[in-house]
């Protein structure tokens, strides 16, 4: 994979990791609000501090997979961790790489006007 690609792949891993970290600080706080419970509490039952918390619930810090679970232990919820299958690797080997590669050649020739 090309230089350029490997950029991209992180650029589009990091943007995906914030909308994984804002997802669950608005979790957090939405199951923090459901039980009616203040974030000094929770944050205080869950052995982290409160600015703490407050920066989890604005997707502002990442929080590890203990603080995670002490917080679902003290606002009622489970934490899970599921990795859905998405299209799968984007190239497998050099041999699928080669066949793509002729492929969008001819696909190329192709669609181009004038050719028959």
């Amino acid at each position: 994979m090309s230089v350029g690609g490997d950029t991209r792949l992180r650029r589009d891993a990091g943007w995906r990791a914030v909308e994984i970290r804002r997802a669950i600080g608005t979790a957090i706080r939405q199951l923090r609000e459901d039980a009616a419970l203040t974030r000094a509490a929770v944050a205080r039952a869950a052995g982290i501090d409160p600015s703490y918390l407050t920066l989890i619930e604005a997707g502002d810090r990442e929080a590890g997979h203990e603080v995670l679970a002490a917080l679902g232990s003290v606002i009622g919820a489970d934490l899970s961790v599921r990795l859905d299958p998405t299209t799968g690797p984007r190239i497998h080997d050099r041999t699928q790489a080669a066949m793509e590669e002729a492929l969008l050649r001819v696909l190329h020739s192709e669609s181009r006007p004038g050719r028959d």
